[in-house]
């Protein structure tokens, strides 16, 4: 153990470094020097900005980009919610719940639950820092919504990415961070190029990634480790007590470490909107006329292929899948139009680059029969949710009531009888097409359903109207949706 001078000079020189007095008495504040930290790196750099470009640009953006640590998740609910939102919510039930409530009656499990609501925060972070940056991506009617905080208060409709209205809070947000990486590595390119560095290692041109394979290697994710970087290339000028200690970098070195540990091999990310389609945006007689005009003609599938794609779509899951995706042909048809005899699945696989593992029926269908096969997998789909309880129109909530009235006794006895004499899948395709397509709101709740029936069949198929003759007169619209579920119960009966 030391003792006397040697002791001395030791316990001062142990001082010095951790920046204590000797005596609590003697602490002043001018014995301290800032932190080592990123900030106080950013401002001894201000005067060697030309020496160091990449450093200079990376301290600069060191907020945005460590918001891209976030993409991951981000991208992660993105896709969640596109599966829970694309063809099954209709936009104005996303605008009346919340976050929290959809998190609430949402069925996932407890790990999922919990994922869910870790991704949830990272977009929170990454929202505060970069909500300023947002409103110049968007058109001046949507910038309104970058004013206020994302919580869990917040509309669910916010964080269904779109490209118009509330949904371009997390659309353009991930385009942000997304160009903020790709800005970066771009700029480092160019940087590395004019230092003449090695162009064969630094090529990345042709390394890309889709953002919804993002992980966090990456991504410049520095956070466990810059640090210890900063400390390594730092230097320390120890004076006398009470002189303060000074700070120097080497701010050449600080860059190569940078590039070498946190950005060499990095890729481009690709981002393409997860496109949601509301439920009713594409339920609509517009879309259906446009398709008719814009892909003539529209034909019926023959009767055998009927039954291959029903023997082939036989679960809830597939029939949910199969209908995605033919919604999804119908949209792009409905506004860019396409050749009649051209395949479904060719039309799918290669225009719309969509999985090919889809349903292998589509192989025998053409865009000429893609009314068809929407009505064929959507009535089974129905269908089939109506036989396990479940909802099978995607009416709004505030509508159901209007339009579930019973049917009484006498009512089910004239339907049995007019149920003999007609098609029981012709009959169930025009009360599923009515209600899809032509209820929107309850002002003709209290008319015949019979008369209802007449003026929109007359409109897409006038001589099957004479299929409707037995048809029980005192029947009222609002009592349709248990017309449908009385007919499904009765055909699944007579099978």
């Amino acid at each position: 153990m030391r003792t006397g001078k040697h002791a001395t000079v030791q316990n001062r020189f142990i001082y010095a470094i951790y920046e204590q007095a000797e005596n609590s008495e003697d602490s002043f504040l001018w014995m301290y020097h800032p932190q080592i930290t990123l900030q106080n790196l950013h401002q001894a750099l201000q005067s060697h900005m030309q020496s160091c470009p990449i450093l200079y640009k990376f301290l600069c953006q060191e907020q945005y980009i460590r918001a891209t640590w976030c993409i991951p998740d981000i991208a992660k609910l993105q896709q969640v919610l596109y599966k829970h939102a694309h063809h099954r919510m209709d936009q104005q039930q996303a605008s009346k719940i919340t976050f929290a409530q959809f998190m609430n009656k949402s069925e996932f499990s407890e790990l999922m639950h919990n994922a869910v609501k870790e991704w949830f925060t990272k977009l929170q972070s990454a929202w505060n820092s970069c909500r300023s940056m947002l409103p110049e991506y968007a058109k001046d009617k949507d910038r309104v919504y970058f004013s206020s905080p994302l919580t869990e208060e917040t509309p669910l409709e916010y964080f269904i990415p779109t490209t118009t209205g509330a949904g371009v809070c997390t659309h353009f947000l991930m385009r942000f961070l997304v160009d903020t990486h790709n800005g970066f590595l771009m700029e480092c390119d160019h940087q590395l190029v004019q230092k003449e560095r090695s162009s064969t290692v630094w090529k990345r041109s042709d390394y890309t990634i889709q953002v919804e394979n993002v992980q966090p290697c990456h991504l410049m994710n520095y956070e466990s480790k810059i640090q210890s970087v900063l400390t390594a290339n730092c230097h320390y000028s120890i004076g006398e007590q009470g002189r303060g200690i000074s700070i120097h970098y080497d701010f050449i070195a600080l860059e190569k470490h940078l590039v070498d540990r946190f950005i060499h091999g990095k890729p481009y990310i690709k981002y393409e909107i997860p496109h949601v389609v509301y439920q009713k945006e594409i339920y609509t007689t517009e879309h259906f006329v446009a398709i008719r005009k814009k892909v003539k003609p529209q034909e019926k599938v023959p009767l055998q292929l009927q039954r291959e794609i029903l023997c082939e779509l036989h679960t809830v899951n597939k029939l949910k899948s199969a209908l995605d995706t033919v919604e999804m042909v119908m949209g792009f048809l409905a506004s860019g139009g396409g050749s009649a005899n051209q395949s479904l699945a060719v039309y799918t696989d290669k225009v719309l680059k969509l999985p090919a593992d889809t349903f292998a029926s589509k192989d025998h269908c053409k865009l000429s029969h893609i009314l068809s096969v929407w009505e064929i997998i959507s009535v089974e789909l129905a269908k089939q949710m109506t036989l396990h309880e479940e909802k099978p129109f995607g009416l709004p909530e505030q509508l159901l009531p209007s339009f579930s009235e019973a049917l009484d006794d006498t009512q089910k006895l004239e339907l049995d009888k007019m149920l003999r004499r007609v098609q029981l899948d012709w009959m169930l395709g025009v009360i599923y097409q009515l209600v899809e397509l032509y209820l929107k709101d309850d002002k003709e709740k209290d008319s015949p359903l019979l008369e209802v029936l007449k003026v929109f069949i007359e409109v897409n198929d006038a001589e099957a109207s004479s299929q409707l003759s037995e048809f029980p007169q005192s029947i009222t619209f609002a009592q349709v949706i248990a017309t449908w579920k009385y007919i499904v119960f009765y055909q699944q009966k007579n099978i």
